[in-house]
């Protein structure tokens, strides 16, 4: 009910509140707001909002927030760039907690919770403060005098994984035997690789998952997967050289907390990494592109004079040997386009704080797995028709709700649909090393996470790639 101040009232308080995160500097002049029920609740750079957001893809009265008939109304304003609900553009809907409610292109979400945390009085429309940086962070504001802007704490960034057998999903995940002629990669106790040598390129081995799996490498290796040929693997001796071959590619394509129109330079990325508490080596354990992807990021090094790292001048001298993107980097023409995805070997790193980070042969079996299916859905028509008609009219709009806060929480843009439907299958259905993703991450239970994978497995038409990822 409403105050006479037209405000939220604590007694018998039955509307959610507001949380924001933001990966730009936003200029926000208030630190809090009360919400007013009388009216409608402002969005836009004009400083006569309610709402206001400093940035040049937020239009001068960008969106309004109201209450209508016991339930909060999100509806654009005409605005240039358009407000997005859950990644798909609105004119006008009603939205519930765990919608993720985007403005124009400029990363801002403003989340509806379904109750404030125990530390905030209830009365607020949680909206908040100044941020630094790229920061990516939730901050709430409460209405005592003394109140602090604490950011809630942040999942490590990006890491990537597997599906087992219906048979084994609440068992630890075997080890395959090897196959003949092939040994097991030891964990070594020397120190992982952190350069190498360019490499003289041969012919590429067209390699099963197992015979993948089993592989030994000493320097960054391409394979081609023998059940689809357009599937290109990046096989890399170590994590440290994975990420500093592949980790901007993965900033500009995926990461939402960083710029799409142009690739980050050294210091830039290096003030991101520290900014997150990420690393080289843990700020992915595997990676995934289309070989237009590639070009484009190459391409924007040029266009901007960004200097490229020596691994990532290798990385293209590969992909040009091997026809996956061209020496001039024009477009590549479809018949061509490819799909390149990586892992390393088995390894123990310790990044630059000294924190371990293990590949055991189960990790880089989820990450193979993972990475795979990332190839199929980029690579095979019907399987990527079938992800998206299983996440369209099979997954229920609250656990659709709960994987998009999963994916935004990893840093992953919501508001392309395409990736949020990729990343899910690759998750749901091809994840299940519990130390990278398990039910609990989506606040399903186990029998509900084993429930919904037996029907995406028994109404996947007969497919080669799934018996060679199950053998």
């Amino acid at each position: 009910m409403a105050d006479q101040n037209g405000t939220i009232s604590d007694f018998g308080l039955t509307k959610p509140f507001f949380l924001i995160q933001s990966s730009k500097n936003i200029f926000l002049p208030r630190k809090s707001h009360t919400l007013p029920v009388t009216r409608k609740f402002t969005i836009g750079r004009s400083r006569n909002n309610d709402l206001v957001l400093d940035n040049q893809h937020i239009s001068s009265s960008h969106a309004q927030l109201s209450w209508n008939k016991n339930q909060w109304l999100i509806s654009d304003s005409g605005s240039t760039n358009g407000t997005f609900v859950n990644g798909e553009r609105i004119r006008e809907q009603a939205i519930v907690p765990d919608d993720v409610i985007t403005f124009g292109t400029c990363p801002i979400r403003l989340k509806l919770t379904e109750k404030p945390p125990p530390s905030l009085k209830p009365l607020i429309l949680l909206i908040a403060g100044f941020v630094l940086g790229l920061g990516s962070f939730y901050f709430l504001t409460q209405t005592s005098e003394n109140a602090e802007v604490t950011p809630e704490s942040e999942k490590t960034q990006g890491t990537t994984y597997q599906v087992t057998p219906q048979s084994q999903l609440q068992k630890p995940v075997s080890k395959t035997a090897p196959p003949a002629n092939i040994s097991p990669a030891p964990v070594t106790s020397s120190a992982p690789l952190r350069y190498e040598n360019p490499t003289s390129y041969r012919s590429l081995p067209i390699l099963n998952f197992n015979e993948m799996l089993y592989n030994q490498v000493d320097k960054t290796t391409m394979y081609r997967y023998a059940i689809n040929p357009d599937v290109y693997i990046l096989d890399f001796p170590s994590l440290y050289i994975q990420g500093r071959s592949m980790n901007r590619i993965m900033a500009l394509i995926e990461d939402v907390r960083t710029p799409k129109d142009r690739v980050l330079s050294e210091f830039e990325f290096e003030k991101f990494l520290k900014t997150h508490a990420l690393s080289t080596e843990g700020f992915n354990l595997g990676h995934d592109y289309t070989s237009h992807h590639l070009t484009q990021f190459f391409k924007l090094t040029e266009q901007h004079g960004i200097a490229l790292r020596p691994e990532e001048k290798q990385l293209k001298a590969l992909l040009v040997k091997h026809g996956l993107i061209n020496n001039d980097l024009s477009d590549i023409s479809e018949e061509d386009k490819k799909v390149i995805i990586s892992m390393t070997q088995q390894t123990i790193e310790f990044d630059k704080n000294n924190n371990e980070i293990n590949v055991t042969l189960d990790t880089r079996k989820s990450v193979l797995r993972h990475e795979l299916s990332h190839g199929e859905f980029f690579s095979n028509p019907s399987y990527r028709e079938y992800s998206e008609n299983f996440w369209n009219n099979e997954i229920p709009d609250y656990l659709r709700r709960r994987i998009r806060r999963f994916l935004t929480d990893l840093g992953y843009d919501i508001s392309d649909k395409t990736l949020t439907i990729n990343e899910m299958q690759a998750f749901l259905f091809h994840t299940d090393h519990e130390s990278i993703f398990s039910a609990q991450d989506i606040g399903i239970t186990i029998k509900e996470l084993h429930e919904i994978r037996k029907r995406f497995f028994e109404g996947l038409p007969n497919s080669l790639f799934i018996r060679d990822l199950q053998s």
